[in-house]
């Protein structure tokens, strides 16, 4: 079964990504999980301090690499009860992922963008094979098109001076610098 794992915090997430091991709280249905299981990572607009700069996120896929048991981890200063093994096959750059509010007039498991926020409020949300095949295809799709990995696509050339310099309210338009990512 595939799921989506929701991230809340950073810190927890470079612990995962670094360990590569997820840990769970108490109380979360984690023996759900089985190996082989796929899923994909869903960082929270909250995951990396501002909510307001920030939107939810798919960043990477993977697969569940042995049962979850009943191991204690300590990550990012807490105390998570049960952890599994994972493996990351699919990963993109942190705070560059594929915003989730795109997706979700293509997803099954969320019938409306008012019930998304009540959908991702847990751990792990089980997903059906079509939302994975969505998910997953968003995810590839959008690293094989990071800057780096293709090459620049031919901009065409402009007619005469003025397509270059169009005023718009905030002044002159300027060429936007490239994002930098690690």
């Amino acid at each position: 079964m595939p799921w989506l794992i929701v991230i809340g915090k950073s810190d927890a997430l470079k612990w995962i990504l670094d360990k590569k091991c997820m840990a769970f709280r108490a109380h979360v249905k984690a023996e759900e999980l089985n190996k082989g299981d796929r899923f994909a990572i869903y960082t929270s607009r909250g995951a990396y301090g501002n909510p307001t700069l920030d939107e939810s996120q798919l960043l990477a896929l993977g697969t569940i690499a042995s049962p979850v048991r009943a191991i204690t981890q300590d990550v990012a200063g807490e105390t998570f009860a049960k952890s599994c093994a994972i493996t990351i096959q699919d990963m993109l750059p942190l705070r560059h992922g594929v915003p989730f509010r795109v997706l979700i007039p293509q997803l099954k498991l969320i019938r409306s963008e008012r019930e998304w926020p009540g959908v991702m409020h847990r751990t792990l949300v089980p997903i059906d094979e079509d939302d994975y095949a969505t998910v997953a295809g968003a995810i590839r799709d959008a690293k094989r098109h990071q800057p780096g990995k293709t090459p620049p696509v031919a901009r065409p050339q402009a007619e005469s001076p003025s397509d270059v310099n169009v005023p718009n309210r905030q002044g002159p338009r300027r060429p936007r610098p490239r994002d930098n990512h690690p």
